[in-house]
């Protein structure tokens, strides 16, 4: 019977072999690790800024807001419980803004910040002339009439017309006219003010138009 050669046995691995790095290796590896931990941190820090800075910022626009309807309101009683004109409405109500607590007296009101360039206020035309008396039967629901939006950069008295709020076209209609000055590096979640004829005010992002 013919012999068969029988296979050397495989070679039993040493207990403890490791692959060994250099010195130089290991650091260029620290290095990477703590640069990267530097650049997460980073970025999470300055996320988080850029929100407390919205966030802020969408603070100072309701109280200019809620400022801007007192002095709506106070002009209405001056005449006949009435709106004023789109063309003049920053000048007609300039003189009912009040300065107690407001640096810049009391046409800071008419500005606040935004990302990168102040933020002014745009009259709807189809506020003007609307009565605040909430005995009068009213033409278009004050809870459905936007007041007033913001805008970069708008002039004084600037004016647009938006249709009153409740159905998709009135939405769509009003998001044309929209910017999103706070938070704009999040384009999804950047935000804005609108403020409605009853005095109401609502933060609007892209994401409530879809």
């Amino acid at each position: 019977m013919p012999e068969t050669d029988t296979p050397p046995p495989l070679p039993v691995p040493r207990r403890g072999a490791t692959m060994r790095l250099s010195q130089r290796e290991l650091s260029r590896i620290s290095c990477s690790v703590v640069v990267f931990i530097i650049f997460v941190l980073g970025f999470l820090a300055y996320r988080a800024m850029w929100g407390f800075k919205a966030n802020h910022d969408l603070l100072i626009a309701k109280e200019n807001l809620h400022a801007i309807h007192k002095a709506f309101y106070s002009y209405a009683q001056d005449w006949d419980q009435r709106l004023p004109p789109a063309d003049r409405w920053t000048e007609q109500i300039t003189g009912f803004l009040s300065s107690s607590g407001q640096p810049g007296g009391p046409t800071a009101s008419l500005h606040g910040p935004g990302d990168g360039k102040s933020v002014s206020y745009v009259y709807n035309d189809l506020a003007a002339g609307q009565s605040v008396d909430p005995s009068e039967k009213h033409t278009i629901d004050p809870a459905r009439l936007i007041l007033l939006i913001e805008r970069p950069g708008a002039e004084p008295n600037a004016h647009v017309t938006i249709p009153p709020q409740g159905n998709p076209e009135a939405e769509k209609a009003l998001l044309k006219e929209l910017a999103f000055p706070h938070g704009s590096d999040d384009t999804e979640n950047a935000a804005t003010v609108v403020m409605y004829a009853n005095g109401s005010q609502r933060v609007l992002t892209r994401r409530d138009f879809k």
